[in-house]
């Protein structure tokens, strides 16, 4: 294994804070990676600016170490690339004064989302309210549909003419009979197709690359690198909470196909989960709290989604599905976020099995089926009274704060490495 890499990686629905995480690490590699999902992702840091102003940066597609000047970024095959968003992202960080030219590189064989994608979700998102994922209508899902069906553009395809025009041909015929229904010309028309493609052509072909190889050579020249994330391993297309899921691999296996490097380069492995539990969109969930104390988890800890604004489901932090996500991914230390949100509470709870037909279940299937129907298992904490929010000392934290990390690290059987007291990068604790 190599100990120089690092991976991060989100343990439960997502939001977890990865991109405060991955921020703190940047620093210190050389390398950052993001080998899944698409613009659905919202990975959000706070930095001091001038004059100790704080700058907030979300973003949605780019590695989140772009936001360091000597780290180089790679968006890899495994991800899907909106290239609207792509350069609205790199125009707004350049004018904001991150020189990102020569540093980002992107895969010959990334897929692209096209506007025929994001039509397409949003009219199946409509087709029946009732059993709606609530998407983030990025486009995301029908592009890699596209891409299982071998009919999607890649962004390689832009850097020949001839070949790009051949490629949407034949993606304009063979999703015609459902383009057909959206009563949209424009949608079915290769020329229009072409005319939105041609501009991005032009700025996307300089960042080509072949990221196997890149990264190859980087690690042979000793280089650290960090493999970014995105969403959270509950919403793995495969091994998540299907059909109420995202449509990339979000745990350790998405990295190694979506890079198509071998097990073993992915080095330590940090999953990070937040002191409670949130989702967006519909789907199962065990400790959601839809009452006050779930309304205040929300208000306090800013549950809105940097990607769709939309106000995030919140509840108790379930360490059953943790326990078993963390499992999937190898992981060898857990980065807890956010822990400043349960200031003030005189009691938290921790889910730690699933009680399903009368059996327990400390390693519970996701399977929705059962999620929907289980009761959560709950242990008692005593809340704390005094504030954690920018300790960066964990002896400073109150006595109640200290029992919940020790309680998760025992009921895990994972050490809590790193904690996050606030969304400064600087409010972080590192346990020694």
């Amino acid at each position: 294994m190599s100990v120089s890499n690092i991976t991060i990686l989100g343990l439960q629905w997502g939001d977890e804070g990865k991109g405060k995480v991955v921020d703190r690490f940047s620093s210190n590699v050389d390398i950052v990676v993001r080998f899944c999902g698409g613009a659905n992702a919202g990975h959000t840091v706070v930095v001091d600016g001038p004059e100790k102003n704080e700058t907030q940066f979300i973003l949605h597609l780019l590695p989140t170490g772009i936001i360091h000047p000597e780290v180089r970024c790679f968006i890899g095959a495994g991800v899907v690339c909106d290239p609207v968003s792509l350069f609205e992202e790199l125009d707004d960080i350049k004018s904001r004064g991150i020189d990102w030219e020569g540093r980002l590189f992107i895969d010959y064989t990334t897929h692209l989302v096209l506007p025929q994608h994001k039509a397409c979700e949003k009219y199946s998102e409509n087709i029946n309210t009732k059993k709606a994922l609530a998407t983030t209508l990025r486009g995301i899902g029908p592009t890699y549909a596209d891409k299982a069906d071998r009919i999607g553009i890649t962004a390689g395809d832009l850097a020949d003419d001839d070949r790009l025009r051949d490629r949407i041909d034949n993606f304009i015929k063979k999703k015609k009979p459902f383009l057909s229904i959206l009563h949209d010309q424009n949608l079915s028309s290769p020329e229009k197709l072409h005319e939105f493609l041609k501009p991005y052509a032009y700025r996307i072909k300089a960042m080509l690359t072949d990221v196997t190889f890149e990264l190859r050579k980087a690690i042979s020249d000793n280089k650290r690198i960090l493999f970014e994330g995105a969403q959270g391993a509950l919403l793995d297309i495969g091994l998540g909470t299907y059909p109420y899921v995202t449509s990339s691999n979000t745990t350790i296996g998405g990295l190694f196909y979506g890079l198509g490097l071998p097990p073993g380069i992915q080095g330590e492995v940090l999953g990070v989960v937040k002191a409670y539990t949130t989702r967006v969109g519909n789907g199962p969930f065990p400790t959601e709290l839809k009452d006050a104390t779930g309304e205040r988890l929300r208000k306090s800890g800013d549950e809105f989604g940097a990607t769709t604004g939309r106000p995030r489901r919140t509840g108790w932090l379930d360490l059953a599905t943790v326990r078993r996500t963390a499992f999937m991914s190898g992981v060898t230390g857990i980065v807890i976020t956010k822990l400043d949100v349960l200031d003030g509470l005189d009691q938290i709870k921790v889910c730690i099995a699933h009680r399903y037909n009368n059996t327990l279940f400390d390693f519970p299937p996701l399977y929705s089926g059962f999620m929907e129907k289980v009761e959560p298992i709950y242990e008692k904490l005593k809340g704390w009274q005094s504030p954690t929010a920018g300790i960066t000392d964990f002896e400073k934290l109150p006595v109640e704060a200290k029992n919940y990390i020790k309680f998760i690290e025992k009921t895990i059987g994972l050490p809590v490495k790193y904690i996050s007291t606030g969304s400064n990068r600087k409010a972080f604790i590192e346990i020694s």
